[in-house]
């Protein structure tokens, strides 16, 4: 395969500056199957390039949050033996349609000579590059299409975890230091902190953020083992499988949780080694196994020792006092420290509608005021309807399962497609079960919200 390697101006994305070394291949080449853009020797000499540690701690943050929480919740509705294998099979199922993704991204890159691609361009590309006028042609809304899927389940999100924050801290408040202020209040107080982890431009500055949570998180975790470990049920007490209708509750509850695609790419752009992230043992690897394993062992034990009475967070479980209440507190700040991650993909989607209009000497400050308008206006959704969080669900339900796993897949389908691999073949059939059952975690997981959702607001 004829390679060479050229340096490349590469423009500012998430606060990374400078060149990049890349090898550009003939795009002939990539119709053989298993060929790929970045090779040993491929670096990126930017400023502020992140390390394959920094990037690790980004994946593993991205996935690690309340969903981790619900994990005994999920459980609940599988049985103790089916909740265990189904888990890591959802793991290993939304970790390939991550693979897909950066695969697919890194080959349209040497298509088009760039050091790196956005979600929504990567599948721009797929579509533009592809020898089908029908899909050429679609190219644009497809972008467009991911673009509005990025957003409203990122932002909403970020909502979500306002709520979560704000609720997090009134009950504390309340039965630890007997305060009892409208949630409300603790929303509008954590816009000064929100702000200036928002507006945080730079994945390598982000990184000490991505730490921070992890270690808030884990060590939640650690009491939340402590005291769940204690005086065990026989397991036999157990459930080991439930009904069948109970599964798409656990299917999409687990997806929901373990999905954080809208930040990947954003971080393997940011990469000084891209060609670290995926391979073996590689970035992702590492993260996902981290994430799928600590997802199993909370689900696992906290429905082993609450079974049928755990409840939507093992942290309600917890009994009233100092244990409950640090648990809590450590998970609130985790996700505080987590947003300005994932405003990240947010903000990619936005600037690349507003850059233009600006001057080259007045983009950064633009940048940063939208990002801070962006981050204030989320606080103000949060504080005017903090009962969104069932409708939140619905959209993260949808947009998940859609950016996670059916479009990682339909892109993957249509390269495949392009090389002219053979409609029998195992990938073809492997990105068609995919997306089949994205789908059906789309349906499942919008039953489950829309029912909360009824039965809330009625």
């Amino acid at each position: 395969m004829s390679s060479s390697q050229k340096k490349i101006s590469v423009p500012e994305k998430n606060g990374v500056k400078g060149t990049a070394s890349v090898n550009i291949f003939d795009s002939k080449n990539l119709k053989q199957p298993g060929n790929g853009m970045f090779k040993e020797d491929n670096t990126r000499s930017m400023h502020l390039a992140t390390t394959d540690l920094d990037a690790l701690l980004h994946v593993i943050k991205s996935s690690l949050g309340t969903g981790l929480l619900a994990m005994p919740f999920a459980f609940k509705h599988a049985g103790i033996i089916e909740g265990l294998f189904a888990t890591i099979f959802v793991g290993v199922l939304c970790s390939h349609g991550t693979h897909l993704l950066v695969k697919v991204s890194q080959q349209m890159c040497a298509v088009l000579k760039k050091p790196s691609l956005t979600y929504s361009e990567t599948v721009e590309a797929v579509f533009q590059t592809s020898p089908h006028q029908r899909l050429k042609a679609q190219s644009s809304f497809v972008k467009k299409i991911v673009n509005t899927f990025l957003f409203l389940t990122y932002y909403g999100s970020n909502t979500a975890y306002i709520v979560i924050v704000a609720a997090t801290l009134k009950e504390i408040a309340k039965d630890d230091l007997g305060y009892d202020y409208s949630v409300r209040w603790y929303m509008l107080i954590s816009t000064v902190p929100l702000l200036l982890i928002g507006t945080i431009r730079s994945m390598k500055y982000l990184v000490p953020f991505s730490m921070l949570a992890n270690a808030l998180l884990l060590t939640g975790i650690v009491f939340i083992f402590y005291y769940i470990l204690q005086d065990l049920p026989p397991i036999t007490s157990r459930n080991e499988f439930k009904a069948i209708s109970n599964f798409p509750i656990f299917f999409s509850t687990v997806i929901c949780g373990l999905e954080g695609i809208g930040t990947i790419l954003p971080v393997e752009n940011s990469m000084r080694k891209p060609q670290h992230f995926l391979g073996c043992p590689g970035v992702l690897n590492i993260a996902m196994s981290v994430v799928v394993s600590l997802f199993t062992s909370v689900g696992f034990f906290g429905y082993w020792k609450y079974g049928d009475n755990v409840r939507d967070s093992i942290t309600l479980n917890l009994p009233p006092g100092y244990i409950g209440s640090t648990v809590k507190l450590l998970v609130a700040l985790a996700i505080l420290f987590t947003f300005g991650l994932q405003m990240t993909a947010v903000m990619e989607v936005v600037w690349f509608s507003a850059e233009k209009k600006f001057s080259p000497q007045n983009r950064d400050i633009a940048y940063y005021v939208i990002r801070g308008i962006l981050v204030v206006i989320t606080v103000l959704c949060a504080v005017a309807v903090p009962q969104l969080g069932p409708v939140i669900s619905l959209v993260g339900a949808v947009g998940f399962s859609t950016l996670g796993l059916f479009i990682p897949a339909a892109v993957d389908l249509i390269c495949a497609s392009d090389r002219g691999i053979n409609w029998k073949s195992f990938i073809v059939w492997k990105n068609l079960l995919m997306m089949a059952l994205s789908i059906f975690a789309l349906i499942t997981g919008s039953f489950t919200s829309i029912r909360t959702i009824i039965t809330q607001y009625s």
